[in-house]
């Protein structure tokens, strides 16, 4: 699963959830696949709050 910077990002802001956007925030700062794969982790398990 490829997963872009901006569908990450939009992801992480739909969540509502502080800790799952700093994650996400983090990971797009390192820039990584392994950084891009922490953050779709973090996001999945939880459900959006907006």
């Amino acid at each position: 699963m490829t997963t872009d910077a901006g569908e990450l990002f939009a992801r992480a802001a739909a969540h509502g959830d502080d800790h799952t956007q700093k994650v996400t925030d983090t990971a797009l700062e390192v820039g990584d696949a392994l950084a891009f794969l922490t953050a779709r982790r973090a996001i999945e398990p939880n459900p959006p709050v907006l």
